[in-house]
């Protein structure tokens, strides 16, 4: 969805969310939660900006985050993407490409509960696992044997 909207490559767009990641997934968490009545100014966004040089990225507010990203790059128009817009495309693309209903959640609580800071710790101490793997080893020549 990223890259329609922003016109960005499918890479930036990874890198954007990869470095916003836990943000990313407390604005999934509330958008799930909020009522679709919910004003646009007290809804979750990812708000993306092109500086010129790179683009840069944020979790908040809408408006809020609109107005602060457009005052620090005044030259640029902030593209805010409301996180219950994309919740919504997913399921209706799923729906429609694989015939599949996805659940009513994707987290498993608001961000303030503690099954969802417990899921938050658990996956902190899976990626600390996974960054550790293979440093401060030299890779392996692979051996052929005939």
């Amino acid at each position: 969805m990223i890259t329609l909207l922003v016109k960005i490559d499918l890479r930036t767009s990874a890198d954007l969310v990869r470095n916003h990641w836990k943000a990313w997934l407390r604005g999934v968490a509330k958008a799930e939660r909020q009522s679709h009545r919910t004003p646009y100014a007290k809804r979750s966004c990812f708000v993306i900006v092109n500086t010129g040089q790179k683009f840069e990225a944020d979790v908040g507010l809408c408006e809020k985050l609109f107005d602060e990203m457009s005052a620090a790059y005044p030259d640029a128009v902030p593209m805010p993407i409301p996180f219950d817009v994309v919740l919504r495309q997913l399921r209706d693309d799923v729906r429609k490409e694989a015939g599949l209903a996805l659940p009513k959640y994707f987290t498993p609580g608001a961000p303030e509960s503690d099954e969802f800071k417990a899921w938050m710790e658990e996956i902190d101490r899976y990626l600390e696992i996974a960054g550790m793997r293979g440093r401060g080893r030299k890779p392996r020549k692979a051996k052929v044997t005939v």
